[in-house]
């Protein structure tokens, strides 16, 4: 008998004598193996490759369970599923890794544009700020200068002073600064310390006024020929701008005449007297 078959219709016909050694043959890989003969679907099989693919799709199933773990409670998995069709092919997962590549690339690439996107921002914003701070600034200025003028001027006016000569004096000495209190900008008289200067009223403890800086300028001898006289009291009666000669004629001395502020206040008042001005000495 060269071999026992898989499987018998009857036990009639088999050897009444047989030994163990006749059961088995030489193996391809050594050993022996069981001479069985397969009848129909009976047989022999190399079982080798059926448990390999057994311990991959155990590997795979593991695999798929921990991913579902991770799936909030009151997700329907079938619903899952359906819009996932690659989850029901449990024998390859390689498209599923390549998702979770490409996801992971494009998260990648929209971090990036974000935070391009927020320099690019941040920067514009600074640009705008900075542009709406010197606009401020220049506003600022031109409120300031407006509200310095208007006061000076009505001072200068009210005390007859001539504004072309006593005007850019005085804005070198004033200063627009926001009163903490009201909120409001006042205009104040700076000193050469750069603080602001004291009135001289005896017994004052507030801020010198424009009016008062102005009447300072009038007593000065240097200022004084910029004020129009008006009478024995007036501020032009001790100028020497005021002199004049037997002729009529408004005069001056050489050394008077070096001061622009003298020579155009005696020169206004010789135009407007219709006399000629005349430089003595």
């Amino acid at each position: 008998m060269d071999s026992i078959p898989a499987m018998v219709e009857s036990l009639d016909g088999l050897p009444e004598t047989i030994t163990l050694a006749d059961l088995y043959e030489p193996a391809a890989g050594g050993g022996f193996r069981p001479k069985i003969a397969t009848v129909g679907n009976y047989g022999l099989a190399d079982t080798t490759d059926m448990k390999t693919a057994l311990q991959k799709e155990r590997g795979t199933v593991s695999t798929l369970t921990n991913r579902l773990k991770g799936i909030p409670e009151g997700v329907e998995i079938g619903t899952l599923v359906e819009s996932h069709q690659k989850l029901i092919d449990l024998g390859d997962l390689s498209e599923l890794e390549d998702l979770d590549a490409k996801i992971a690339k494009r998260t990648e690439q929209v971090e990036a544009k974000f935070s391009a996107d927020r320099v690019k921002l941040g920067e514009k914003y600074t640009t705008d700020i900075a542009g709406k701070q010197t606009e401020i600034e220049t506003l600022t200025g031109q409120l300031h200068g407006q509200i310095v003028r208007g006061t000076a001027l009505q001072s200068i006016t009210k005390h007859k002073g001539i504004p072309e000569l006593l005007l850019p004096v005085v804005l070198t000495q004033v200063k627009a600064i926001k009163n903490d209190a009201t909120g409001q900008l006042e205009a104040k008289v700076m000193g050469t310390d750069g603080q602001v200067r004291l009135s001289p009223k005896s017994g004052a403890t507030g801020d010198m006024t424009i009016d008062e800086l102005v009447l300072e300028m009038r007593d000065k001898d240097t200022f004084a020929p910029a004020f129009k006289g008006d009478g024995a009291g007036g501020g032009g009666t001790t100028s020497p701008s005021n002199r004049t000669n037997s002729a009529g004629a408004v005069t001056i001395t050489a050394a008077e005449s070096r001061s622009i502020l003298t020579y155009r206040a005696a020169k206004e008042r010789a135009d407007k007297a219709g006399v000629e001005l005349v430089i003595s000495g």
